[in-house]
């Protein structure tokens, strides 16, 4: 059973990464007429999202770190940037690291779009 992050800033990045996600998805123009979003679709693509920026951390972290990393990922007590500041002090250049994930996985998206839209035209 996998376990509930009840991690204030936890929460918050994974909310910062569905506006990430909602932003490729407009600039590939893959939202409703409306503007909306399908839901379940920026879900899965958050998931995603975060299981590449969680692969890089588990690459770059040592053992002993990626305990530490664990455990307050899941303290509800955590101070808010408590994960971010842990990372940054225990990743070299973990902004960069970080960010060019984001980076290619919106390149990715969005020649997917591209792709797509090409072949239905």
């Amino acid at each position: 059973m996998a376990m509930k992050i009840t991690n204030v800033a936890q929460q918050e990045a994974t909310n910062l990464l569905r506006e990430f996600v909602k932003e490729i998805l407009r600039r590939a123009k893959l939202n409703e007429p409306d503007g909306s979003f399908d839901e379940t679709y920026v879900n899965e693509m958050t998931e995603e999202l975060q299981k590449r920026v969680g692969i890089m951390v588990m690459e770059e972290l040592s053992a002993e770190a990626l305990d530490t990393y664990t455990k307050m990922r899941y303290e509800q007590n955590a101070e808010p940037n408590a994960l971010s500041k842990f990372l940054e002090a225990n990743i070299k250049d973990f902004a960069q690291k970080r960010e060019k994930v984001l980076e290619d996985f919106a390149v990715r998206i969005l020649q997917t779009a591209n792709t797509m839209k090409t072949a239905m035209a």
